[in-house]
Order: C-alpha cells, then structure tokens, then sequence
C-alpha cells in the first residue's frame, strides 16, 4: 500500500534518539511483512516509553489492516498531541494528511476534508508537500460532487507540480462534470503527453470524447488501453463502457470483458 510504503521516510523527524529512530524503522518495515505483529510490537514499545514514535507506527498497522476509521482517529489524535512537543511538531502535516487518507479509504470524506485542510494549514503556501496534500483534499471534494473546489485545489496543486500526471488526469474529471469539456481534454492530452500509456488517462479521454459525440474515438482509446492491462478499475470502466457501445471485445482478444462498475457518465 503506497500510504505505508512511504512512511519510513518521516522516521527521522519523528525519533530523538537513535535508538528510538532504528525501532521505529524496524517497526515500519515489520508493517509491510506482518501488520498484526507490527501493531503488537508497537503496542508493546509504547508501554514500554516508546513514545509518539510507537503509536504512529500503530496508527499505520491499522491502515495495513483496514482499520481505516480506528487508524484516522489516532492519527488526528497524535497529530493534536504533538503540537506542544517539538520533536514531533514537523511530523503534524504528515500525520493529517495520513489520516485523510485513511478517511477516505473508510469512504468518510468529510473527516478526509477536514484532516486534509488541517495538514494544509500547517504548510507555507509554496511548500512542495501541498502538492499532494491538495490532490487528496480533492478526491474528497470530489467524492462529495463540490466538483468547483475539487478544481480549484487541483489547479492550485499543479501551480506546485506541473509534471503531475494525476492532478491533470483528476481536473479532466472534475472539468468534465462542470461541463468545461474543451479545458478537460487540454488536460487529459497534458496527461498523456508526460505519460502516454497511463490507463486513467486514455479512460477519461474516451469518456470526453464520447461526450462530444466522435462515436469512433472512444473504443480506440478504451482498446488500448486494455491492450496494456486488463486488471483495474479503468480497465474494468473501459470494458464496461464498450460493452454499453455494442463493441464485441472478442474480436480484439479481449475476452467477453466481465461489465462492472465503470466511470462513464
């Protein structure tokens, strides 16, 4: 999961001493292998004076086991706490953005938002790290239909990040369902400009341009697409999607193409 794999990079701000930085390592490694002894060991490391370092890799071994509302609880909960200490004060942004991420993951934007805003407000405004932060605050803007703010984070995350495939791939979406379909496809041909197979990317374009009404451009875009992979959630939305166009995946070597889900609207 790319929400653990990243943490062990805060593990020296968030350890004093070397001693505590080397479990805390160990502790986060220990989550990608065995989540339930992780969490064990960082119970047990707790008690034992392990510290902030020890309930923050708790607080992710639950993400690893998806406990996602229990994780973003007690991040927020360490992220308040740590404010007064100053050893931990750097790790506060990271700590609400993790638990937005964790919100979203129990489908609860709403708290996803609020921890999302709280990380934002800890970063000067030019801070490399809002990148991100701004795109996740938009997926839960987004999984509330405020399609306008979505947009407006968005863009204020690529003024940050203009090598970012996914914040063009995301504003095409929410553009899309503000009607704005000529900024959208600038957007999606950005996106796979910087990254020509990228599957969302070629999924929203054949979206926009079934929209717009070229009846061949979409199967070309949803075709190749499964001609990289067939596992996915955009691969799975393509299928569906040719199979609501009558397009026979068979005869392209794709199989029948199980419908499910998809995100064409």
């Amino acid at each position: 999961m790319m929400l653990i794999a990243g943490m062990a990079q805060t593990a020296p701000l968030a350890a004093a001493q070397v001693g505590e930085e080397a479990a805390y390592q160990r502790c986060l490694s220990e989550i990608t292998l065995n989540p339930n002894q992780a969490f064990d060991e960082a119970l047990i490391w707790r008690d034992q004076g392990g510290g902030i370092p020890a309930r923050h890799c708790a607080a992710l071994a639950l993400i690893a086991l998806e406990e996602y509302a229990a994780a973003a609880e007690r991040l927020e909960e360490l992220a308040d706490q740590s404010a007064t200490r100053a050893a931990a004060q750097a790790m506060r942004p990271d700590m609400l953005g993790q638990a937005g991420n964790a919100w979203l993951l129990a489908d609860r934007p709403d708290r996803a938002y609020s921890a999302l805003s709280g990380a934002l407000a800890l970063l000067p405004e030019t801070a490399p790290a809002r990148a991100d932060l701004l795109i996740d605050r938009a997926r839960a803007l987004a999984a509330q239909e405020q399609w306008a703010a979505a947009e407006a984070d968005l863009s204020a995350s690529l003024s940050l990040a203009p090598e970012r495939v996914a914040g063009y791939i995301f504003r095409a979406t929410a553009r899309r369902f503000l009607e704005q379909f000529d900024a959208a496809l600038e957007d999606i041909d950005t996106a796979l400009a910087l990254d020509p197979e990228r599957a969302e990317a070629l999924l929203e374009r054949g979206i926009l341009h079934r929209r717009a009404g070229r009846d061949d451009a979409p199967p070309r875009d949803w075709l190749k697409l499964l001609t990289m992979t067939e596992e996915g959630p955009a691969a799975t939305a393509a299928q569906r999607n040719l199979e609501m166009m009558d397009v026979d995946l068979s005869k392209d070597g794709h199989g029948d193409g199980a419908a499910a889900a998809g995100h064409a609207r």
